[in-house]
């Protein structure tokens, strides 16, 4: 018999940028020559890394063709991203309005 917790909820959302950011740093390779190599532009990539835009089909195939990680891989990261990210924040809005319940309101200066 299995047991299941549908109460498991991420610690925090990982960003593909992260792991673009390691795996770039793993290989040695400095994001102004990788931008060049990959095929897309240097500010793509720089938010991407700084972590203010996703990864999308059309990237997730650049990065599968200059690292060999495939495209699936990379949108599953994105994929994952979004959905800790919307799971973080709907708990984090719950977490506050259990929180503002228990709080003794008769007994609050106004």
């Amino acid at each position: 018999m299995e047991t299941r917790n549908n109460n498991i909820r991420p610690f925090m959302a990982v960003h593909p940028g992260s792991i673009l950011k390691d795996e770039l740093e793993a290989r040695g390779l400095k994001p102004e020559s990788f931008s060049n190599q990959a095929g897309i532009s240097f500010a793509l990539l720089e938010d991407v890394l700084d972590e203010r835009k996703g990864v999308d089909a059309e990237l997730a195939t650049h990065l599968e063709q200059a690292l060999d990680i495939s495209a699936a891989f990379w949108l599953s990261l994105q994929n994952d991203y979004e959905k800790d990210s919307e799971a973080l924040k709907h708990h984090k809005k719950s977490k506050t309005h259990s929180l503002l319940s228990k709080l003794p309101w008769n007994k609050v200066a106004l």
